[in-house]
């Protein structure tokens, strides 16, 4: 396999920014965009929250209260682009939600900080 193939291999799959979509006071209700150029990729992505042992490595305190019940799914954006949905069953009572999400997609997996900033719309 040559370098620009294995290159291409790993470096297929990426995550853009967060969009939350929910206000403060309302279970947590966020997308993140998924970069993929290989066919199959999305079929096999799975997102979850990374172990608390991952984010100790990282430097974030273990995952507890409501970021410890986050659910994540592959689903499709209102406009029709894969994404990995990010929600909570609590409301959210903080101005932002801190977390770690892994993704694995059999050909490599990846890990990423995230920031979801809960803000009121601007009147």
């Amino acid at each position: 396999m040559s370098v620009m193939n294995w290159i291409g291999l790993t470096l297929a799959l990426g995550l853009g920014e967060i969009r939350v979509k929910s206000q403060p006071g309302q279970p947590l209700v966020a997308e993140i965009p998924v970069i993929s150029t290989e066919p199959g990729e999305l079929e096999q992505l799975q997102a979850r929250l990374a172990s608390p042992i991952t984010f100790e490595r990282v430097g974030l305190a273990r995952p507890e209260g409501l970021v410890s019940g986050l659910n994540f799914a592959v689903a499709v954006s209102d406009e029709g682009k894969p994404v990995i949905r990010v929600t909570s069953s609590e409301p959210v009572q903080v101005a932002a939600v801190n977390f770690l999400i892994e993704g694995d997609w059999g050909q490599g997996r990846l890990v990423r900080v995230y920031s979801a900033l809960v803000e009121s719309p601007v009147a």
